[in-house]
């Protein structure tokens, strides 16, 4: 995830390194990897607004 946008790339990768690892279907992995990407995404752009706002 970069900016609140989703990489198909990388998260195909991710996935076959997920279930490389732990054994468990590809169709497995991307459930559950699904489900944490979009509770990360929720509130994305608030936070990158509030970062924009509030440079270093």
């Amino acid at each position: 995830m970069w900016k609140g946008r989703r990489v198909a790339e990388l998260e195909d990768l991710l996935i076959g390194r997920i279930g490389g690892v732990s054994g468990e279907e590809r169709r497995e992995v991307y459930l559950r990897l699904d489900e944490v990407l979009g509770r990360l995404g929720e509130g994305a752009e608030g936070r990158l607004a509030f970062q924009a706002a509030h440079p270093v």
